[in-house]
């Protein structure tokens, strides 16, 4: 980080905003930011160093505080995805209802998928009001 500088008391309160739901026009708004457009400023406010710095500082005080690696959380999510669907209904018992459901199953799946890329088949940006789509090597444009 540059000596002298730091941020603004909103880009700090910005930070620890964006930690709360990781959405970054919900926290430019809760900041206190005003804009006619607060999805662009967001994206710009998260490029910016020091930003970027403070949230990657205060989400390794968030997993110290907790202790939770990301091990340990894609393996219960592999435990609750992979568990057999004999034992989740067994579990609900006649009422269906139960400590896990079906749709716990499909959430963790979709999980852990999420986590390993394997559901990204594109993504769109919006760049200096130009419409921008990112494309995996394999999958040819429309």
């Amino acid at each position: 980080m540059p000596k002298g500088s730091a941020l603004t008391d909103k880009q700090a309160l910005f930070c620890r905003e964006y930690l709360k739901d990781m959405n970054a026009s919900a926290a430019y708004r809760r900041a206190g930011y005003e804009s006619e457009n607060p999805d662009v400023q967001a994206a710009k406010l998260m490029q910016h160093p020091l930003v970027r710095h403070e949230i990657g500082r205060l989400r390794g005080e968030v997993f110290d505080a907790v202790e939770v690696e990301v091990q340990d959380v894609v393996r219960e999510l592999a435990a609750i995805g992979f568990m057999p669907v004999e034992a989740i209904t067994a579990a609900a018992g006649p009422s269906g209802k139960g400590p896990l459901s079906m749709s716990d199953k499909v959430r963790a799946l979709e999980l852990l998928g999420r986590h390993k890329a394997m559901f990204v088949d594109k993504l769109e940006a919006n760049v200096n009001n130009q419409k921008v789509l990112i494309l995996p090597p394999d999958v040819k444009p429309e």
